[in-house]
């Protein structure tokens, strides 16, 4: 088998530098006004930060939890389903009523 030298575009590809002086910009900003674009956007002056950001923490961090058997959950469930109420929500009002009665 012969060899074949891999394929390199190193000195194939060239790049002119761009003109940034005063009088091209000039030229370049009259063009953008006739046309309609008025913004230009600032150059970015500082790299975004990585990774994910900072969580914040909650001022309650700990939530109520109860633990029922299964007759008095589906009670409670079929209760719901008359309501028109989800459980979650008729635990938080019990809890409420039960702190207005003892005057919390």
């Amino acid at each position: 088998m012969t060899e074949k030298k891999p394929y390199q575009l190193a000195g194939l590809l060239k790049s002119k530098p761009k003109d940034s002086s005063p009088e091209t910009m000039a030229q370049i900003d009259a063009a953008g006004d006739r046309m309609g674009f008025t913004v230009r956007d600032p150059a970015v002056a500082e790299k975004p930060k990585r990774g994910a950001p900072v969580r914040v923490t909650r001022q309650n961090p700990r939530r109520v939890s109860i633990e029922l058997d299964g007759a008095d959950y589906k009670r409670l469930q079929l209760l719901g389903v008359e309501r028109d109420e989800k459980l979650q929500a008729m635990c938080e009002q019990a809890i409420l009523d039960y702190l207005c009665k003892h005057g919390f």
